[in-house]
C-alpha cells in the first residue's frame, strides 16, 4: 500500500459563492490521482450522508500511483538566442524514462553563464 495526502481548501467564486477544493495525491509518485471541486452546500451534503451529489472529477496519471518519481538536474548547453533547440538539445538526454521538464526551457531563471538548469523526472 501507497502512502497518499489529501489537501482540502476552502475558495470563493467573483460571485461570493464557496467552494471545497480537494486534491488527492500519492506521496512516492508525487501524482495528482484525482482532483475536485464543489459547492460549500454540496460538500455538506456529502459528508453528512444526507445527499448523493454528482460532482465532476478530475483524474491525474492512474499508472504512475504506486511507483517512486525520481528527479535529476543538468546543465545544458542552452542560452537564451536559442531556446527554439531545447527540444534537440534534451532529446539524447531522454533515455532509460527519463523526460525532460519543458518547462525549463521558457523558464529565464534557470539560465546561467554555464547554460541552462534541466530538471529531468522518471517513474520507476
Amino acid at each position: 500500500m501507497t502512502e497518499g495526502k489529501v489537501q482540502v481548501s476552502i475558495g470563493r467564486t467573483s460571485g461570493s459563492k464557496e467552494y471545497i477544493h480537494i486534491i488527492i495525491t500519492d506521496e512516492d509518485s508525487r501524482t495528482r490521482i484525482v482532483e475536485v471541486e464543489m459547492l460549500l452546500e454540496e460538500f455538506a451534503k456529502c459528508i453528512t450522508g444526507l445527499s448523493v451529489c454528482d460532482i465532476p472529477a478530475t483524474f491525474g496519471k492512474l499508472s504512475l500511483v504506486g511507483k517512486k518519481m525520481e528527479v535529476k538536474t543538468l546543465q545544458l548547453p542552452l542560452d537564451y538566442n536559442n531556446l527554439d533547440k531545447f527540444e534537440e538539445v534534451v532529446k539524447p538526454f531522454e533515455v532509460d524514462g527519463w523526460v525532460a521538464d519543458k518547462q525549463d526551457g521558457i523558464n529565464h531563471h534557470y539560465l546561467s553563464k554555464s547554460g541552462y538548469q534541466v530538471h529531468f523526472r522518471r517513474w520507476v
